[in-house]
């Protein structure tokens, strides 16, 4: 189970949380401790980073854009966001230690929703198209607890079929009847409700 408690720094690392690894020696899953972290433009070892994961990265559909999209951070709206097993001297990522990214964006639809732009995991943390190689399990589920942490309302699209939707869905993620691949999530309970009623308003044709 997930268990998110913030520490405090004030430099990049966020929160940590816990997800699962194999462990060889019971051959079983066991809780593991990861900090998520925030990527900053202007640092030298965080650029290296998200670059060397995009040229190492196997079967990775959208790490390189992630890492592309990393250097207009000082330019333009974007944040970029990683889960990593290193424990410090977070000033100077380790590639080899992240096992997943994240980047956020404005939305363009609603001024009051960020969007999830890309999340990408590495393959050995991956269920879908890699349920027998997996060393780590709910990382994408721990970025997406990291993010709803630090953004009031998620918006997303998804273009990965039936097996991402459910992923969506399973964490919280309603989706929005007049875009077919869009999904939302909100903290705020009135917002909730809305996007509900908005979905049932759609389906009825009113």
């Amino acid at each position: 189970m997930e268990n998110i408690s913030r520490i405090n720094f004030k430099a990049q690392p966020l929160n940590k949380i816990n997800i699962q690894m194999y462990e060889k020696k019971s051959k079983n899953f066991i809780p593991y401790t990861v900090t998520f972290v925030k990527l900053d433009a202007s640092n030298k070892m965080d650029m290296e980073a998200v670059e060397k994961s995009a040229k190492t990265w196997k079967n990775s559909k959208y790490i390189q854009r992630i890492a592309t999209a990393s250097h207009w951070m000082d330019t333009v709206p974007i944040e970029v966001y990683a889960l990593t097993r290193q424990k410090n001297n977070f000033n100077k990522l380790n590639h080899n230690k992240i096992l997943g990214f994240a980047e956020m964006r404005p939305d363009n639809n609603d001024k009051r929703f960020k969007t999830l732009y890309h999340l990408q995991v590495r393959e050995e943390a991956r269920t879908i198209n890699n349920p027998k190689n997996k060393t780590y399990k709910k990382v994408g589920s721990s970025i997406l607890a990291s993010l709803k942490n630090i953004y009031q309302n998620i918006s997303l699209f998804s273009d990965g079929g039936t097996a991402l939707e459910q992923f969506y869905t399973k964490n919280n993620f309603i989706k929005d009847s007049a875009y077919p691949t869009r999904f939302l999530w909100s903290s705020d309970y009135l917002m909730k409700l809305k996007i509900y009623f908005e979905n049932i308003r759609k389906r009825l044709g009113r």
